[in-house]
Formats: structure tokens, C-alpha cells, sequence
């Protein structure tokens, strides 16, 4: 009794399923004596005549207009034949038996033959077949084995998931390739066609899935460590950044008597650690919400973040003394590059390099002479202290000392020859000066403005000047 219930139930599950269901159950190829084939579903088989379900229509043949009908799936591209008698042929068999194969020169063209197996030594596909890859973060690599058939290109298809089209997006005349600017954890799909020499694409290799991988986060920037009033530290760090995804929590490691551990984990920007914790020191990575951690790991810095800087900055220059007696204000560009507490919190090292212009003044005392220029170009080294009174700005004073490359241009009136004549003078001098500086962070540039006097020694007069101007840079 179970057993016919369960016999009943089968068959109306079935008949349910072939009355409402409108897929292709089979893809059955109809050859049509006008060389046409026909690919669809066939819902009913009459004696003069079939009806097929094509594409979202039915279409009726009579049996007349019929070659064949091929109820299994064949692959039709061009194939390569090597027969035993030294011979070969480039067809597509549209038929099989275990006797025989049934062939045609053109794949629409009507006109067929056939060829006796015993009388083939074998069948090569012009498809590339063996394709395999490799997926990175944004690239895929791609190998493939050659078909027997010589080959003038390839043609690489790719589908981004599984209900996306098949595009072209790229080709090459190796057996491999590299395709490059993909979109992180994602879904691809790829295929590879052949081009032989008279243009033929054949059919696709194998597909293959490939899923590129996912772009670590990138870890916090400037983080810092302080001392609250009762003796603990407060550990604060800005918000990372991840490329393809968004950050889930941050891990903080200790490290202690060389030893690195997992301190905490947390999803906020700040961590009180307690006056009972023991450690030398701390970093942190970022966690993305694939659980990928950042590469790269920041330390907390007690205090300033050490630094490399590299700053430019344009110059307006004011004489003084004497020297403002025989020149016009200057102007000129200075290039600074430095350490920041590297060797002690606070401490600023800078080489600065200088080229600063002075016009000499028309009103100059000898008519007969005139100054036309002086160019002042020092090479300095500094040091300064840098205080905080917040953590992005900055208020550095600092002491110069170096040489200064001295070229002054003027004009003389030459008595003998009764004409006037150029003279450049140049002179390398001692120089030393004192500055003060205030900048703003905005990670990784800074922008500031500083002031700077300078003191150059000269044989027959000092040369004394200030300058100020505004300054942009980087900070590695």
C-alpha cells in the first residue's frame, strides 16, 4: 500500500512538473535541408510534422524540410582530421556513429560527407583547451595548452558572476596573459577562443571561476600615546581607511620583554591602559569586515611621531643696514628637508638650501657706478625644538648656522676706455641665523609660515636680512 502512495505521488510530481515547467529539458538540433540548424525544444512529434520550443516562440517544421534531428549535444566547431593515409581535413561533424563520422566543409551549407572511422587517426579541436588561472587583488593571470591547429591570436572573454554576459577584454598571441584592473572580491568567469589564420573563432575553452582577493585595510595613521593626570595612558589613533570594504574593529599588540601578544580588540578610536599594565610598547592594526588585517602595523608614539619632512616655501626678503641702503626688497624660494624626533621628542633637524634676489636701487650714490644685483644663496644646517599646543599644530623656533654663496653684479665706468663695464664679484661666507616657524598637520602634508633672520660675514660689510613666507610639504 506505502509503496503504490509513493509510486502515485512520483507520478504526479512528474506530470506537474512537464505540464508547468517552460525550460529546456534537452537542446535538440534540427538540420534543415537548407543548410539551417535550428536549436530549441521539441514539444511535439507528429508523423509529417515537429513542433519546437525556439528561444520564446514555437515554430512547426514538416518532416520534408528535415535532414536530421541530433538529441545530444555536439560540439560543431571546425575540428582538425588527421586520416591514416597521410591527408588531413579542417571540418565541423555535425554527426556521429560508432562507425563513422558525418562532416561538412561549411557548418551552414547543407552539403555533407562522411568519413569512416577506421580510416581517422585522430580529431583535434581548434579550441584552446587546459585553461587554469591565478586571482590576486585586482588581476588575474591566465594559461592555457594551444590547439593542434596553428594559431594567429587569442581572444579572452570574461563574465563578472554567474548571470552576467560574456565580453571581450582582451587578446594576445601568447599561451598566457595577465588582466590587470579587475575589482577586488569578486566573482569572475573566463573563457578563451582561438583565431587561426583565415579568421575562424573557434569554439570557448573550458570555463574556469576565478575570485579575486580582497585588499587589506589600511592601518591608522598618527597614532600617539599621553599621560592622563592620574598616571594611566590614553591610546588614540584617527579612523582607517579600507579600498574595498569598510573597517570592523582595530587589534592593539603589546609589546613586553620582547615579547609581542594581543592586548586588545576594539572598535573604538582610543584605549585606556590602566597604571597595572606592563609594557615597552604598543601598535595597531586595522581588521576590515572580512577579517583581513592590515599589512603594514603603526606604533604608538609617546609623544610627537618621529619624521621625515620635506617642506618648499617662496621667500620675500627685507634688507637691512647697509644692505638696504644699495638694494630693493628680494624674493627668492627656499627647499627644507629634516628630521623630527627621531633622537629626542621635540627635537627638528633641517638642511635647508636658498636663492634669494635683490635688485640693486636706482638711486645709487655713484652715477657712475651702479649696483644692478646681489644674489644671496645659503646652504644651512638647523636645529630646534618644536612644542605642541595641539596635536596638529606646531610652534618651532630654531638656530641656523652654514655658508652662504655671495654673487654681487654691478657696473663701473672704465676711464681708459671710456665705456662701462660688467663685473660679477662672488664670495662663499659664514652665516648664521635664528627662525621661527608654525605649522598645521593635515596628514601626510603640512602648511605653515615661518620667519627667518640671517647674519652673513662679509670682509668689508656684514650682510643682515629677514624673510618670511608661507611653506607647504610632506611628512613620511
Amino acid at each position: 500500500m506505502r509503496k503504490n502512495i509513493l509510486s502515485r505521488t512520483a507520478f504526479i510530481i512528474i506530470l506537474v512538473f512537464c505540464i508547468f515547467y517552460t525550460g529546456d529539458i534537452y537542446a535538440e538540433y534540427i538540420f534543415l535541408k537548407d543548410g539551417k540548424i535550428i536549436q530549441g525544444t521539441i514539444i511535439r512529434d507528429e508523423a509529417n510534422m515537429i513542433a519546437a520550443r525556439v528561444g520564446k516562440e514555437t515554430r512547426k517544421f514538416r518532416r520534408s524540410e528535415i535532414i536530421r534531428i541530433l538529441y545530444t549535444d555536439l560540439n560543431m566547431g571546425k575540428v582538425y582530421i588527421q586520416k591514416r593515409d597521410g591527408t588531413s581535413i579542417i571540418v565541423h561533424i555535425v554527426d556521429e556513429d560508432r562507425t563513422s563520422y558525418v562532416c561538412r566543409k561549411e557548418l551552414y551549407s547543407p552539403e555533407e560527407f562522411t568519413l569512416k572511422r577506421s580510416d581517422v587517426l585522430f580529431v583535434a579541436e581548434k579550441n584552446p583547451s587546459g585553461l587554469q588561472g591565478q586571482a590576486d587583488m585586482t588581476w588575474v593571470k591566465l594559461t592555457w595548452f594551444p590547439p593542434y591547429d596553428p594559431v594567429s591570436v587569442y581572444n579572452i572573454y570574461i563574465r563578472e558572476g554567474r548571470r552576467g554576459k560574456y565580453e571581450k577584454i582582451d587578446h594576445t598571441s601568447n599561451k598566457e596573459i595577465t588582466i590587470k584592473g579587475l575589482k577586488s572580491n569578486t566573482e569572475y568567469y573566463f573563457i578563451v577562443k582561438s583565431v587561426d589564420r583565415d579568421n575562424y573563432e573557434s569554439p570557448p575553452s573550458n570555463e574556469i571561476k576565478l575570485t579575486t582577493k580582497n585588499i587589506p585595510p589600511l592601518p591608522p595613521k598618527d597614532s600617539f600615546v599621553e599621560q592622563k593626570p592620574d598616571g594611566s595612558f590614553i591610546l588614540t589613533w584617527p579612523a582607517a581607511v579600507d579600498p574595498d570594504g569598510t573597517i570592523k574593529e582595530y587589534k592593539i599588540y603589546k609589546i613586553y620583554d620582547r615579547k609581542t601578544s594581543l592586548f586588545v580588540t576594539t572598535t573604538k578610536t582610543e584605549y585606556i591602559v590602566s597604571l597595572k599594565e606592563k609594557f615597552d610598547r604598543f601598535f595597531i592594526k586595522s581588521i576590515d569586515n572580512l577579517n583581513t588585517e592590515s599589512v603594514d602595523n603603526t606604533p604608538f608614539y609617546f609623544g610627537p611621531r618621529p619624521e621625515i619632512n620635506i617642506a618648499i616655501q617662496p621667500v620675500f626678503a627685507v634688507p637691512m643696514g647697509n644692505l638696504g641702503k644699495l638694494v630693493d626688497y628680494g624674493y627668492g624660494v627656499t627647499l627644507r628637508g629634516g628630521l623630527s624626533n627621531y633622537y629626542l621628542s621635540g627635537l627638528d633637524l633641517k638642511l635647508e638650501l636658498s636663492y634669494i634676489y635683490f635688485k640693486g636701487k636706482s638711486d645709487f650714490a655713484a652715477p657712475e657706478n651702479s649696483l644692478e644685483s646681489i644674489v644671496l644663496a645659503p646652504a644651512l644646517l638647523s636645529a630646534g625644538y618644536s612644542f605642541y599646543p595641539f596635536k596638529a599644530l606646531r610652534i618651532s623656533p630654531a638656530l641656523y648656522f652654514g655658508i652662504c654663496y655671495v654673487q654681487t653684479n654691478y657696473t663701473y665706468f672704465d676711464i681708459p676706455s671710456s665705456s662701462k663695464k660688467s663685473v660679477k664679484d662672488t664670495a662663499y661666507e659664514p652665516v648664521i641665523g635664528a627662525g621661527l616657524s608654525v605649522r598645521w598637520d593635515i596628514a601626510p602634508w603640512f602648511v605653515g609660515i615661518s620667519a627667518d633672520y640671517r647674519y652673513i660675514f662679509e670682509e668689508s660689510e656684514n650682510i643682515v636680512y629677514w624673510s618670511i613666507g608661507p611653506f607647504a610639504g610632506v611628512r613620511f
